[in-house]
């Protein structure tokens, strides 16, 4: 039996007699946010010589189950890969303060009543992180996943694209009602 949470658990021996204790390793690798966004010049190789760039190479640290942490300029996590799922409360909270409710221009939802979504959809290998992550109500958040609304990091403030019908132009924009509601 594992237990996941603190790495350790423990193994029945060959006979099944006797349990021994086992630790089960977890590695961390630490990125500056230019690594993680493939900004930076620097890259990883693989064994044989081949250079990963930093998309690569976190797809590459996701499928080996290690996490990759990324810290802020205060030393605030903003990534914590594909540890988890769900984004802790802290997260939540510097994606609350970011976004102030729906990100869908004319939304009038509060933070409180909406969810965290992974614009780097969390089904196609996305990683739980402030960059990638945005606040959207229900109604909005399953207009993203049916493909009505498209949403962008747009360098870490996460902006929507919305359908061709309302914007011809497809501009990325983003919902200015709360920034108005704050001042």
């Amino acid at each position: 039996m594992q237990n996941g949470e603190s790495g350790q658990g423990t193994e029945d021996l060959a006979d099944g007699s006797v349990k021994v204790p086992a630790i089960t390793p977890k590695i961390v690798v630490m990125l500056t946010l230019d690594e993680l966004e493939g900004r930076a010049r620097s890259h990883g190789i693989t064994q044989h010589g081949f250079k990963l760039n930093a998309t690569d190479l976190g797809q590459t640290l996701a499928r080996a189950r290690i996490i990759p942490m990324v810290l802020g300029g205060k030393g605030e996590l903003l990534d914590i890969g594909r540890s988890q799922r769900k984004h802790p409360g802290y997260m939540r909270l510097g994606i609350a303060v970011r976004d102030r409710g729906c990100i869908v221009p004319g939304c009038t939802m509060d933070p409180e009543r909406c969810n965290i979504h992974h614009i780097w959809f969390w089904s196609e290998g996305g990683v739980t992180a402030v960059y990638w992550s945005a606040m959207l109500c229900d109604t909005h958040h399953h207009d993203v996943h049916a493909g009505l609304i498209k949403v962008i990091p747009d360098g870490g403030v996460p902006k929507v694209i919305l359908p061709s019908f309302i914007d011809p132009a497809q501009q990325p924009v983003r919902n200015n009602y709360h920034m108005a509601a704050a001042v």
